[in-house]
């Protein structure tokens, strides 16, 4: 790698890089807008909030719903976190310590879009410091803020994913959040400390019950550690902080009624036990549901109007989404090492590229798995974005984007974007591309070329020298004949 990458960035490039930050933060006009000044609240921000209300005023967390009428569907722990922000409904009694010192709610969704933009810019720098960590270039290891491959391996993924990124902040949603606790797990694992790893990961579980899906990786690696993290942290979060602030009682009360409500629902094995859920998230038509299932219903359907399909996919539907992502899966873990077991392997194990081009395959198997896969949910495709990019940097001399880089994550950003101009009424050119999952498409696209350089990276690990053989030993003496 020549010094070119490792000068400052040029004036263009500092430029560009303020432009992009610029417009993150100040997207935030756009969301304030959409929240606090238009005739509907139009985010998801306001049932978080109307739940913080609930937490303060001793209300039922599953039964408040916010102006739009939707209901809150996460765990309690999340509900309690978000009491700084509470809003009371327009209709409470502003009594002392309950309606009264809560901030206006505009304030609360300045703060909360903050708070997403820094987790952003947070996890999109964890990721990259855990590619870095393993480098082995000492002076990709040691770059800093002033050099131009430091900054490359943060913003250019975080401008692949934009869309994804705006349509997030936009709907106020949580998975930036959950898209900080897969960073976090990775940047600890780089560091070997894997307790700490799965506590990171947890924080993605606690909001959306999916990215569990990714401690697969930990198993895989025999990194047993990460999976006692992972669960020591969901029992202090679903059990140890609701039972400190509503008791033991309340707290397995309110855990039944998540369960009953979103959890068993959510992995098929229940009917939702609120009809409402099947618009609001669970529905096969009524959203923008990318997951392979949904994207098979509607190409079923596609000459009937998007109210007048079936509500439910027919079983084998279903067989196909899960067969699906089973040979996904199958099909990552053998890029990676099949049956690699640390010890046993003639090669070294692997590097943080490689750890986080599979943590990162993995995030889009899981969003081809999850039975709801909404367009804003492909934030989660940020890793895998990070550690290609990284892999298209080392193979450049000068760490910059080849074509061939270019033409993939361009045809990225445009089958992200295309979908996303289509409404529920399922006519028009951009419905289709949401009806025949363009999004999805190209997450799998991006799948596969993480597969594919995950592969030529592990065949072209040097082999480890054998272990000298040791020394003969000497033959015995021969024993002393016995003489008189």
């Amino acid at each position: 790698m020549s010094s070119r990458a490792f000068n400052p960035p040029s004036r263009l490039e500092w430029a560009a890089i303020g432009l992009l930050l610029l417009a993150l933060v100040g997207f935030g006009a756009v969301v304030l807008k959409r929240s606090a000044f238009s005739d509907r609240r139009m985010t998801d921000a306001g049932v978080f909030f109307r739940a913080g209300w609930a937490v303060r005023a001793g209300d039922d967390l599953y039964a408040v719903t916010d102006d739009n009428g939707w209901r809150y569907i996460y765990p309690s722990v999340f509900a309690i976190a978000m009491v700084p922000l509470a809003d009371p409904p327009p209709e409470v009694d502003p009594r002392p310590g309950i309606g009264r010192g809560v901030l206006p709610y505009p304030v609360s969704v300045v703060l909360w879009h903050l708070l997403n933009v820094g987790a952003l810019l947070l996890a999109a720098h964890w990721i990259a410091r855990a590619i870095e960590l393993g480098h082995p270039d000492p002076r990709a290891r040691a770059c800093t803020w002033r050099h131009r491959r430091w900054w490359g391996l943060r913003i250019l993924p975080l401008a692949f994913a934009l869309t994804a990124v705006g349509s997030t902040l936009s709907k106020g949603q949580t998975n930036i959040l959950m898209l900080l606790g897969i960073a976090g797990m990775l940047r600890c694992a780089a560091q070997r400390n894997d307790l700490r790893a799965g506590a990171w990961l947890a924080l993605g579980v606690v909001l959306k019950v999916f990215p569990i899906f990714l401690i697969g990786w930990g198993l895989w690696r025999k990194r047993w550690a990460m999976a006692a993290g992972l669960a020591a942290a969901l029992t202090v979060a679903l059990a140890g902080v609701p039972a400190a602030v509503f008791g033991p009682a309340r707290m397995a009360d309110d855990n039944r009624r998540w369960a009953e409500l979103m959890l068993l629902p959510g992995l098929g094995l229940t009917a939702p036990g609120d009809a409402s859920l099947k618009g609001q998230v669970l529905g096969m038509t009524a959203t923008d549901n990318q997951a392979p299932k949904a994207v098979l219903h509607n190409m079923l359907h596609l000459g009937t109007p998007r109210p007048q399909r079936p509500a439910e996919p027919s079983g084998w539907v279903r067989a196909a989404h899960f067969g699906l992502g089973g040979l996904l899966t199958l099909a990552t873990l053998a890029a990676s090492g099949w049956f690699w077991w640390p010890g046993r392997d003639p090669r070294p194990r692997e590097t943080t590229l490689e750890s986080a081009l599979m943590v990162g395959c993995l995030a889009c198997v899981m969003l081809a798995l999850s039975p709801v896969c909404h367009l804003h949910y492909f934030v989660l495709a940020l890793p895998l974005l990070a550690a290609l990019t990284a892999a298209a940097m080392d193979r450049s001399p000068n760490a910059d984007l080849r074509p061939s880089a270019w033409l993939l994550f361009g045809a990225y950003v445009v089958a992200n974007t295309l979908p996303r101009f289509g409404d529920s009424s399922g006519e028009g050119f951009f419905s289709l591309t949401r009806d025949l999952g363009l999004a999805m498409a190209a997450n799998l696209a991006l799948w596969l070329a993480g597969v594919l350089v995950l592969a030529r990276l592990r065949r072209s690990r040097p082999q480890r020298p054998p272990p000298p053989e040791p020394p003969p030993e000497p033959p015995p003496e021969p024993a002393a004949k016995f003489r008189r």
